[in-house]
């Protein structure tokens, strides 16, 4: 069975975070989630440890910040990118270059 890496997008609007993860879904070897709150953040994060975090819209910068800290406190190895939008090239090339080039 096909190993697929776990991508996590964060982001307050629900339409936009199920399409990101669609669009997220659609390449064979990414399994994408998506989460709203900082609950479904540790959630998620009590039973998997994503390669990579997407940050996306409606974060201020003190929500960010505490959802960094846990992420890195729950998996120190995941990556952190900030993704604002964009077409879905836009999100696959962030996705590969972050992979790639292991941002945090």
């Amino acid at each position: 069975m096909l190993q697929k890496t776990e991508i996590l997008y964060i982001g307050c609007n629900e339409a936009i975070r199920e399409l990101v993860v669609r669009l997220i879904n659609q390449e064979e070897t990414w399994q994408g989630s998506g989460a709203g709150t900082g609950e479904e953040v540790a959630l998620y994060l009590a039973t998997t440890t994503p390669a990579l975090v997407l940050l996306g819209n409606g974060l201020d910068e003190t929500e960010e910040a505490r959802l960094c800290a846990q992420i890195r406190t729950a998996s120190p190895q995941t990556r952190i990118v900030q993704h604002y939008g964009g077409g879905s090239g836009l999100l696959k090339g962030e996705i590969l270059q972050a992979l790639s080039a292991g941002q945090v």
